[in-house]
């Protein structure tokens, strides 16, 4: 398949068969923005449906990926300043090195929420599940650029390097931020449903 060749959706949007695409859509559109993915997907009756449902469930995957990828950088960090020393004593036990990463670990905690919650109204098939992705992916993603921001300080210069492997979790991380929707993307999706008329908010009722 190249990358002008449309990709057909099954008029009746079976699941498994929108998830099978999804492997085609990836290789059909590496390097495109959201908008030039979407417009890929041939025309069926169901079109508007079927780009929807991509569209959600890639950038679930993302967020999910972006999640394991925040939580891989803090392993390897944690593991780097426990084995390099400084006046005698492991790097990592110094107060600022120890802030770098419980900050991270705070913005870990924070994004699972979002991301299970978007992942159970998929499973279920509940409605509203765009706007709960799009919270899923916002919160991963910060946690992830926190997670390289801070990662590759507490290395220092190492982190720059082929001899370590935080480069690969890093440049992995930045391309998912932008991946299925970058973060004005859904932003702006969160804002249409925050600021539309009659919308329900507060607690249990804006991420609900």
């Amino acid at each position: 398949m190249d990358d002008n060749e449309t990709i057909r959706w099954p008029a009746n949007l079976d699941r498994a068969a929108i998830e099978d695409r999804l492997i085609q859509v990836r290789n059909a559109a590496r390097g495109k923005s959201l908008p030039e993915l979407v417009s890929l997907l041939d025309g069926v009756e169901t079109k508007p449906a079927a780009q929807l449902a991509a569209a959600v469930i890639g950038a679930l995957a993302s967020a999910a990926q972006l999640l394991g990828l925040a939580k891989r950088m803090v392993d390897l960090a944690v593991d780097y300043t426990f084995e390099r020393k400084q006046f005698g004593k492991p790097v990592g036990s110094f107060q600022a090195v120890k802030h770098l990463m419980a900050n991270v670990a705070v913005q870990i905690e924070f994004a699972k929420g979002p991301l299970y919650r978007a992942a159970y109204a998929l499973a279920e098939q509940q409605p509203g599940q765009d706007v709960l992705v799009s919270h899923a992916k916002l919160a991963t993603a910060e946690a992830a650029m926190l997670a390289a921001k801070n990662t590759i300080q507490a290395h220092g210069a190492m982190g720059y390097t082929w001899e370590v492997d935080l480069h690969i979790f890093m440049k992995k991380a930045w391309a998912l931020a932008n991946t299925w929707g970058d973060a004005g993307f859904h932003k702006t999706r969160i804002g249409e449903r925050i600021f539309a008329a009659g919308a329900a908010l507060g607690a249990g009722a804006t991420f609900a």
